[in-house]
């Protein structure tokens, strides 16, 4: 049987780590990573409404915040 609970507070989200890294991003701060990382980076910035650009330099990439 299933217990129905009222008034039971939603805890507080867990905030990743990359996500960490773009909210402390400000426009026009940038950070050196991998092709994989940025691609991870991006998306953590998509889905908190931050954009972000990324740019090839040798065999790593640049990230920068730009809103």
């Amino acid at each position: 049987m299933v217990t129905i609970e009222k008034d039971v507070p939603l805890p507080s989200g867990n905030i990743g780590a990359r996500q960490r890294v773009v909210e402390q991003m400000a426009i026009g701060d940038s950070i050196v990573t991998s092709k994989n990382e940025a691609t991870l980076y991006y998306y953590a910035a998509r889905r908190m409404g931050i954009k972000l650009t990324r740019r090839k330099e040798n065999d790593e990439y640049r990230i920068w915040r730009i809103e």
